[in-house]
């Protein structure tokens, strides 16, 4: 990825990050999903498999 690549993803994933936060039914589920999708940020296929299972749409879909 370039740099305006690597920028784009960084909020992209930031504001799932953000969106997966504020659906949970609680804080504390918020925080735990938010911290599945950090550790499988580098992972892709972990990554696509936590967006399906949050029922966030991606281009795979």
């Amino acid at each position: 990825m370039n740099d305006k690549q690597e920028q784009q993803f960084e909020v992209q994933f930031e504001a799932i990050k953000t969106m997966v936060k504020a659906n949970a039914p609680t804080k504390e589920e918020g925080e735990r999903r938010a911290k599945m999708l950090d550790e499988a940020k580098n992972n892709t296929k972990t990554y696509i498999n936590l967006l399906d299972m949050f029922g966030i749409p991606h281009p795979g879909k």
